[in-house]
């Protein structure tokens, strides 16, 4: 029987969630998977270190200092955590959080150990933000364009693992939005309050404070009628489902969400650097709307949004193709069958896309038939070079 070891980050947050996804796939199969922790308890230093990230979202202040993710830094880590497990144990480890994922990886070099480790990102930015060699594998969704070919061999861009109620069941849209500000409520939940306000609109408003009791108090007692509020909600999917908007930040898990159940998202103005690119990585593809501000031009927006169908049609046709309802499970194939990935594997897929087209179709009913047949013929060579 496979025995996996799930990591995380320091806080019970997205990385979390995305750590119970696979966990759930895992014992669907049934395997044996464990969940732990390896920063809490250990230093004062590290308490404040994580500390750190939850104060710059609190205090909206976007500029995080570069060497929070510097290799020093990692070096320090893995050099002064001591990490109590018997990694031998275990067959796979998965990390889901860079942190974690770079300290396992010198502590599985450090003890000669030669099973599998799978570093998964999970947000909607370029994957992945640390290397080593003992990584076998990064799992995301948009992977590094200009990543050595040793590196992309270990890329598998398989997407964000959720849990699979998310894509399961049906939908029942019911004209509600929701706004949600993170498991701590820590987001800018009081000023999109105020923003959709200056809206009218007949949508039922859900607020979900997370652990944050002084807002979720202050806001019960300032609710206007299409209004409700809530604290801490353990499971989401059933809001997911019955809505046809989230405003949130460009968090991966919260927005990996919405996309499995066409909830189109509303992204607010960002804090963290990375939840700016995500937040415009998705608005450029058409899933969503990025917010900048909280001005005319953005109510303007909005208002727009709610208003048209045929947008929200089109943004929900652009939800359909973002999803990725195995990602769980690829990992999972990946801790089983250590496949051996080629470093053009995105390349070779959409070469073959062409291919398949051509072959498809007669020549004598294409316009182009001289350039069909050019094409075919060096796709083939190509492919001949490049699979590995």
């Amino acid at each position: 029987m496979i025995n996996t070891l799930l990591v995380y980050g320091y806080h019970r947050s997205g990385h979390y969630s995305a750590a119970l996804a696979v966990k759930e796939e895992f014992e669907f199969r049934g395997y044996k998977a464990d969940i732990q922790n390896i920063w809490i308890n250990k230093s004062e230093v590290i308490d404040r270190l994580f500390t750190i990230f939850r104060t710059f979202a609190n205090n909206r202040n976007k500029n995080v200092p570069d060497f929070l993710g510097s290799q020093e830094l990692l070096t320090h880590l893995a050099n002064e955590l001591p990490v109590n497990l018997d990694l031998g144990s275990y067959d796979a480890i998965i990390s889901i959080h860079p942190y974690s994922s770079y300290v396992l990886a010198e502590e599985k070099k450090k003890r000669g150990l030669n099973n599998v480790l799978i570093d998964v990102h999970t947000d909607f930015t370029p994957f992945p933000i640390i290397s080593h060699e003992s990584i076998d594998y990064h799992v995301g969704f948009v992977p590094i364009g200009n990543a050595p070919n040793d590196l992309k061999k270990k890329i598998v861009t398989s997407g964000i693992p959720i849990n699979s109620a998310f894509y399961s069941g049906e939908l029942t849209k019911n004209n509600s939005i929701l706004i949600l500000g993170g498991a701590d409520g820590f987001g800018p939940i009081k000023n999109v309050l105020s923003f959709i306000r200056k809206i009218s609109t007949n949508h039922e408003i859900l607020v979900f404070c997370g652990y944050n009791q002084d807002l979720f108090c202050q806001l019960s007692k300032e609710r206007r009628p299409n209004e409700n509020i809530f604290s801490y909600v353990e499971d989401m999917t059933k809001y997911f489902k019955s809505a046809n908007f989230v405003i949130t930040k460009g968090s991966g898990l919260t927005v990996t969400e919405s996309i499995a159940t066409n909830c189109i998202p509303i992204f607010t103005p960002p804090v963290l650097f990375w939840e700016d690119e995500s937040a415009m990585f998705l608005s450029s593809r058409g899933v969503g709307l990025y917010l900048p501000d909280y001005g005319r031009d953005s109510l303007k927006s909005l208002e727009l949004l709610l208003a048209s169908p045929d947008q929200q049609n089109l943004m929900k046709t652009r939800l359909e193709n973002m999803k990725r309802p195995n990602s769980a499970k690829d990992i999972v194939n990946l801790v089983k069958d250590k496949p051996k990935i080629s470093a053009n594997q995105d390349d070779i897929r959409l070469v073959n896309d062409m291919i398949d087209y051509l072959q498809f179709f007669q020549y004598d009913r294409l316009s182009f038939n001289g350039t069909a047949h050019y094409l075919t013929e060096e796709i083939k060579r190509w492919l001949e070079r490049n699979q590995e």
